[in-house]
């Protein structure tokens, strides 16, 4: 279903990721960010913010072809995290740790994912890790997924 506009890109993520991250915005044409992080009311505290441990996963479309996945928050830390960044060229900015997404890169989002559950293996030091981990994997997942099927 190749999307032909940035308007196309943006009905894909806003259907399958229930609207904007600023649900009260409905028009496709504006500039705003998706959460693609696969977050629930499981995740937020009782004053209603996300808990302190919480990666937080945010998708800009830029164009057609080119998005940008933030990952910021407490965002899970590890050697081999920080060698895909590396390899990668991903900039730490003030909005989190933010990665350049295209048709030609898609596929490299499964081995961020298989970095982030590479750090969970026995032993590690962050206990949260044993339950954000597989979140953030099973989210890069679910945005490939999306993404893979918008650009086919």
């Amino acid at each position: 279903m190749a999307v032909d506009s940035t308007e196309a890109l943006r009905g894909v993520l806003f259907e399958a990721y229930d609207g904007f991250a600023d649900k009260r915005l409905k028009d496709l044409s504006r500039d705003a960010p998706f959460v693609v992080d696969d977050r629930a009311a499981r995740d937020h505290d009782a004053q209603g913010h996300l808990f302190l441990w919480f990666c937080q996963m945010l998708v800009h479309v830029d164009a057609a072809d080119r998005t940008r996945l933030i990952l910021r928050g407490g965002m899970p830390e590890g050697p081999t995290i920080s060698d895909w960044f590396q390899a990668h060229g991903v900039q730490r900015t003030n909005f989190g740790h933010e990665i350049k997404l295209t048709p030609a890169n898609i596929a490299e989002l499964s081995d961020l994912a298989s970095a982030f559950a590479a750090i969970t293996r026995k032993p590690y030091e962050v206990k949260a890790y044993k339950f954000v981990v597989p979140r953030v994997a099973s989210s890069l997942h679910h945005l490939q997924a999306v993404l893979v099927g918008a650009w086919a």
